[in-house]
């Protein structure tokens, strides 16, 4: 029965991947369809009905799918079916960042239980608190009549929804850790150094029992990971994420100064910036590297409990990739500098 539910799940997860890239290939023809226009001159879509691709802003360019092509139509339907600025019109964005901290403390508790289940249920309610983060600037641009997604800097609500995504995400690393020390995953020890005098039979025996233990004919059996390389795997990681979301403000921020007029109008040099090739790619790579989307293969990964699997993996690949990103993304945003 297992079995048939991680089925089910890896199926579901490539369905999903392939809406993300469904959705990518139309998101760039989108772009490459749209024309120079004047600040205030704005177009409106067809109908005035809700749209993933108006208006086409920096900010919509490098957000992660999970923000853009889930959380947001959610946040749609909901505001739609709950008409919830005109019910709750005394909710403010900044409360519901604020509410979602709260809202994640029970899936912290659940992350904690040995249950499978539970942890997964725990996830779940980490990712509804995930989704709270994205209606909070949904709810702002609806109250503005604005909706152009782009990063206000310096506004309260900027900071406020930085300072909880940081808590947030140390929360749940902590709790993942704890629960890491708690049931320490395992890894192959030393060879076996003793002499043992067996026949055939007895040999392959016992290699198929170490193969089955992990640590196969050589490695020997798999012993508990210390606490000491949890903590710091976990602690690497952690400063990734702080390294994808500085360098990803940081572009966000340079973008948004050379390319946008904040209403998502672009005059014909700064749409054909946009439409490059570099640009696009670059901006792509910003989409599956920021922070919420480390978070939520974080989460994921706790999901189908392959955590370990998944720290390991990216621990040090991980920074590599982010710098190159970040020292490209400079040299990007200096050639287009000296393109205007």
């Amino acid at each position: 029965m297992v079995a048939v539910d991680n089925k089910c799940l890896l199926l579901g997860a490539f369905t999903v991947v392939m809406y993300f890239m469904w959705m990518d290939i139309a998101l760039w023809y989108h772009l490459q369809a749209l024309v120079p226009t004047q600040k205030g001159m704005l177009p409106k879509t067809p109908d005035g009905s809700f749209s993933l691709f108006y208006p086409v802003t920096v900010k919509m360019l490098m957000c992660d799918p999970i923000n853009h092509y889930i959380y947001l139509p959610l946040c749609y339907v909901f505001t739609q079916v709950t008409h919830f600025t005109e019910t709750f019109s005394f909710i403010t964005p900044n409360v519901v960042s604020i509410s979602r901290v709260f809202l994640i403390l029970p899936g912290l508790r659940l992350l904690l239980s040995e249950s499978l289940g539970c942890r997964q249920s725990g996830v779940a309610i980490i990712l509804v608190g995930e989704w709270m983060d994205a209606l909070d600037g949904f709810l702002a641009r609806l109250r503005a009549a604005n909706q152009a997604m782009t990063s206000e800097v310096g506004a309260l609500g900027y900071y406020l929804d930085g300072i909880c995504d940081g808590v947030s995400a140390v929360a749940i690393l902590v709790v993942c850790m704890v629960q890491l020390k708690r049931h320490p995953p395992r890894q192959s020890g030393h060879p076996l150094q003793l002499p043992v005098i067996c026949n055939k039979v007895e040999s392959k025996m016992q290699e198929s029992k170490e193969s089955l233990l992990g640590g196969g004919p050589v490695g020997g059996p798999r012993v508990p990971v210390p606490a000491r390389a949890i903590t710091i795997t976990m602690f690497l990681f952690g400063f990734q994420l702080l390294l994808a979301s500085v360098g990803w403000n940081h572009a966000i921020a340079g973008y948004q100064q050379l390319l946008e007029n904040g209403d998502g109008s672009h005059t014909a040099k700064q749409l054909a910036v946009l439409q490059a090739a570099s640009t696009w790619i670059l901006m792509w790579f910003w989409r599956v590297a920021c922070f919420h989307m480390l978070m939520h293969c974080f989460l994921i990964a706790v999901f189908f409990d392959k955590l370990w699997e998944f720290l390991t993996n990216l621990r040090f690949i991980g920074y590599v990739a982010l710098t190159a990103l970040i020292v490209l993304n400079e040299l990007h945003l200096q050639a287009i500098q000296s393109y205007f």
